[in-house]
């Protein structure tokens, strides 16, 4: 996977040509860019995956900076928020969202409802908070709305299904 930055400043006129940010050794699949930083996934090095962030003047994993390390858990996605990053890990079939700082120095669980698996969070760059669809065992499928005033379940509606029915634990 090659990432290619076609703009670097916030006007056309100091545009710089388009240019390779990174290449294939990086094994990523998610990258997201904020100001000057490039955010992404990387095996290279973690076998459940890392969180790094490098600076779109100088990129390059030799040089990038540890958001989230590499744990017992999986992480399988992350997003950004006006506060920080949501990133999702995943340890068997439970699901953990966690809040992390830009720079990766703080780090706190979301509370979530119950144990279960949570689908990719979905943010606002400008905006505080994530949503998220969870689901358990024997709970069907709900979106739920976090932000720093805390976990509200106030969108937690369930999901509907193409067919118009809604889902539910059976069948």
């Amino acid at each position: 996977m090659f990432v290619y930055v076609p703009c670097i400043g916030n006007r056309q006129a100091i545009c710089v040509p388009e240019r390779q940010v990174y290449g294939d050794q990086f094994v990523t699949a998610t990258v997201k860019v904020r100001g000057d930083k490039l955010y992404f996934l990387t095996q290279k090095g973690a076998r459940r995956f890392r969180l790094l962030a490098t600076s779109l003047a100088q990129p390059g994993i030799a040089h990038a900076q540890v958001i989230v390390p590499e744990g017992r858990a999986v992480i399988s996605s992350f997003a950004l928020a006006r506060e920080g990053l949501y990133v999702l890990e995943r340890e068997g079939a439970t699901s953990r969202l966690l809040r992390v700082a830009e720079n990766g120095l703080h780090s706190r669980p979301v509370p979530l409802p119950f144990d279960g698996y949570i689908d990719t969070p979905v943010t606002d760059p400008r905006q505080s908070g994530a949503l998220f669809d969870m689901q358990g065992w024997v709970r069907p499928p709900r979106v739920f709305s976090y932000d720093l005033g805390g976990y509200r379940a106030g969108t937690g509606n369930p999901t509907t299904r193409p067919s118009g029915r809604r889902n539910s634990a059976t069948p």
